[in-house]
């Protein structure tokens, strides 16, 4: 009867363990999704496309939706070097 019992503890004690740990990781996954929707990329946050890094200085821009984000060498370095 003893043994039983202490079997029965021990697979509830696993069961409880494995519920908490899908727990955390739920929490973990949310705390990140809600994260990434408090910090908006440069692209939502402007509604310029960011290019910075494909090798051509976007330094004079159209201004509608979905037009490349100016670059100067103090915002893109990589594709805008210092004249």
């Amino acid at each position: 009867m003893r043994k039983t019992k202490i079997l029965l503890i021990i697979i509830l004690l696993a069961l409880f363990l494995s519920i908490t740990a899908c727990s955390i990781k739920e929490i973990q996954k949310n705390a990140v999704d809600k994260q990434q929707t408090n910090n908006p990329t440069k692209e939502t946050e402007t509604n310029c496309k960011d290019l910075c890094g494909d090798g051509v200085c976007q330094e004079f821009v159209c201004m509608s939706l979905g037009c490349p984000c100016a670059e100067t060498a103090e915002t893109c370095p990589q594709d805008c070097k210092e004249k």
